[in-house]
């Protein structure tokens, strides 16, 4: 999870801020992260398959503190697997395998300490945990997303359009993403600030303009990396030799051009990965992209719960966004309320109670969300673009 060594050479870098500094503030929130942050604590019991939703008060405390300070919450899940990922998916997979067996092996030799600590290295976030805690996200009118693949590309979108205005995780890979704003190491009081600039005063603009392959140089969830190569060898290295100098650079490491083409699949999933749009109710790649790639994502298909969420999470909408007209703002809104994502929609007997008590949820607050408060707030000018997409 994330770039080995880079929040730590970034460390000192971050400004401690308290939390209450953000009110007013739309946070969006890793909900893996925050879910893979608790269940350590109940490790032994999801290890003996012993029934336990302590995670879901965890997560809803958790909720409570952020909105204690009057910041909104944007909750934001893992969705499928991405193709592109698959590789270090099978790598943890098998890792969690081999602490499971572990784990049992220090049983059967009365290791209780070991099997503990080996049963929190086994642990899985599963489709039943985000569920739970989203059935509470509902009765607490909390804003959430299930992406269509990584909880990162879909964060980094909605910063990009300004839907959100910081990123709360301990994920740096959102660092290598190009996000502007992060918050890291909330502790429930204090989160440590990382902003884009600090690159530059970390090393330089070289660094700043090239953190995408310097970290997939070092290593990526996408690709493995350089053999003996770290973040900071990594940026000397190709500093030294230059984009032009790369594939010679790889061949010394006895890698082919094919290695090279890996760097530039890895490139394009930072940059174009499928991500969920808001406010254009649809699939669309993280940033433009003339022809969708296989590994990138499914801009047609639907995970699970993609269909139940994106229509809660855009109720809120009109309280936070600003067009030339509010007039506008709310026929815009009133459209994407009353528009089912298809005809098979309309049809379908076997839709769930869950989504239907959420479209109901939805439609009744639809006429309550037209009337808010004339509060406006600045959003970026690229976001328009998405508001007249949908005329």
């Amino acid at each position: 999870m994330g770039i080995n060594g880079l929040l730590p050479l970034l460390k000192n870098h971050l400004q401690r801020k308290h939390i209450s500094c953000f009110k007013n503030k739309r946070i969006g929130i890793d909900g893996h992260c925050w879910l893979y942050q608790i269940i350590p604590y109940i490790a032994e019991d999801l290890f003996y398959n012993v029934p336990n939703k302590r995670y879901v008060k965890a997560f809803l405390s958790k909720i409570k503190s952020i909105l204690s300070h009057k910041i909104i919450p944007v909750v934001i899940f893992d969705g499928d697997h991405l193709p592109m990922k698959e590789h270090t998916l099978n790598i943890r997979q098998e890792r969690k395998q081999k602490a499971k067996q572990e784990a049992m092996d220090a049983l059967k030799r009365n290791d209780i300490s070991r099997a503990k600590e080996l049963m929190k290295q086994c642990v899985n976030v599963t489709r039943e945990m985000v569920n739970d805690v989203i059935e509470e996200l509902i009765k607490e009118n909390i804003e959430f997303i299930i992406s269509p693949y990584e909880t990162d590309a879909q964060l980094t979108y909605l910063q990009n359009i300004g839907f959100v205005d910081c990123i709360l995780t301990e994920d740096s890979d959102f660092i290598v993403y190009g996000c502007s704003s992060i918050l890291y190491k909330f502790d429930g009081e204090f989160v440590s600030l990382y902003e884009r600039e600090i690159l530059k005063k970390v090393k330089d603009l070289f660094f700043y303009e090239n953190i995408q392959k310097i970290a997939i140089m070092s290593g990526c969830d996408y690709l493995e990396g350089i053999k003996g190569l770290g973040v900071i060898t990594a940026y000397k290295t190709l500093k030294k030799i230059g984009s032009e100098g790369l594939l010679n650079f790889l061949k010394q490491k006895k890698l082919d051009e094919n290695f090279l083409k890996k760097m530039e699949n890895a490139i394009k999933t930072f940059n174009h990965q499928v991500v969920f749009c808001p406010i254009q109710q649809k699939r669309i790649n993280l940033n433009p992209l003339e022809t969708n790639l296989y590994f990138l994502g499914d801009l047609i298909g639907n995970n699970v719960f993609s269909k139940n969420l994106n229509t809660f999470a855009t109720k809120n909408l009109l309280k936070y966004k600003n067009t030339e007209s509010k007039n506008e703002t709310k026929r815009v809104l009133t459209d994407i309320m009353d528009t089912p994502e298809s005809d098979d929609d309309l049809n379908d007997p076997k839709q769930d109670v869950k989504e239907n008590s959420i479209l109901r949820i939805s439609l009744k607050n639809k006429k309550k969300e037209t009337n808010f408060k004339k509060k406006k707030i600045v959003f970026e000018e690229k976001t328009s673009k998405y508001f007249k997409n949908l005329e």
